[in-house]
């Protein structure tokens, strides 16, 4: 039972106040209260509190507008704030408040959980400024007899997102891709995380002799040369390059899972849209909401001394669709 928080009050009292045949100045002495208060309880059906809520509800979403919401929702299973970016164009004045009321009434305010396997307890990475690069690679879809790979790279402060597909996996693809990475991101490389795949590093590889190789890996030749720290995760645990790991998975969620492709030119065609996408379209929670492009410029205002180039040369990758 909730009573009115200013109620002076119970139903037992009310219930009395209304079979009671004493004077109303008496049962008001006796229960200390107003006269009025007797008088009002006297002539009342049930000594129960009447609801405040208004006979009409006004919901800040039409019937129609909240029939696209709700369907966007259980359809593309969109976060609450990527469902509040989705409708701003199409219902301007749409509020995320408003919208997380709509759910909570529909009973879907919270996603269905993915199953998983446990991983242990996730960590957090630790933070740093522009320049910490996380690399790795993804197999694609194979088209047309051949057999295609997909690399990625991501920084860690302004989650800016690079990818190229090759057609194969190999020492020199990863240096390729590398010296892309260095055209690409405007600031100064520091460092680089990459799994042990002997597609970027030795460490560890043994000959036939069975001694390990003091050969020079050409992705490691570069990363010295442009001073760059080349980190590796330990063997087998994948969670500590967790970041690019899940740029791999959204990437993949968007693209190869989503669509089918007749030619490995409109896979590529579509991989280059969804980096564009990525970049400057979609919100980052992790990053204040703001974009990978918004971030870097903040960090570019922040720090330009760490920066080789200006952000803005980045917006002549938006437009080059067939350039993956």
């Amino acid at each position: 039972m909730q009573l009115h928080s200013n109620a002076a009050t119970c139903p037992r009292q009310r219930a009395m106040i209304k079979n009671s045949e004493l004077p109303y100045r008496v049962l008001a002495e006796q229960l200390d209260i107003s006269v009025a208060t007797v008088h009002h309880w006297k002539h009342q059906e049930s000594p129960q509190d009447k609801s405040c809520r208004p006979h009409t509800t006004h919901y800040a979403l039409g019937v129609e507008e909240s029939e696209l919401a709700l369907w966007m929702r259980r359809t593309g299973e969109l976060p609450l704030d990527e469902l509040h970016e989705s409708l701003e164009e199409l219902l301007p004045g749409v509020t995320r408040s408003s919208l997380h009321r709509l759910l909570v009434r529909h009973d879907c305010s919270r996603l269905p959980k993915k199953e998983q396997q446990p991983t242990g307890q996730p960590g957090t990475f630790k933070e740093y400024g522009p320049g910490y690069v996380h690399i790795d690679c993804f197999y694609l879809p194979k088209l047309e007899g051949q057999k295609y790979y997909c690399f990625v790279a991501i920084d860690r402060a302004t989650r800016l997102v690079y990818l190229y597909v090759y057609e194969n996996k190999n020492k020199e693809c990863a240096t390729d891709f590398l010296n892309r990475c260095l055209e690409f991101f405007p600031f100064k490389v520091e460092k680089i995380l990459t799994d042990n795949g002997r597609e970027f590093t030795l460490a560890g590889f043994k000959n036939r002799w069975g001694s390990e190789t003091k050969s020079v890996h050409p992705f490691e030749a570069k990363c010295a040369e442009e001073k760059i720290e080349h980190r590796k995760t330990r063997p087998y645990t994948p969670k500590t390059n967790g970041m690019v790991e899940r740029a791999n998975g959204l990437t993949k969620e968007n693209t190869t899972k989503k669509n089918r492709y007749t030619s490995a030119q409109e896979m590529k065609d579509d991989l280059a849209r969804w980096r564009s996408f990525y970049n400057f379209d979609r919100r980052n929670r992790r990053i204040g909401r703001k974009t990978p492009y918004q971030m870097a410029c903040w960090w570019y205002q922040k720090q330009p001394e760490i920066f080789l180039k200006e952000p803005f040369h980045l917006l002549a990758y938006r437009s080059q669709a067939g350039e993956t």
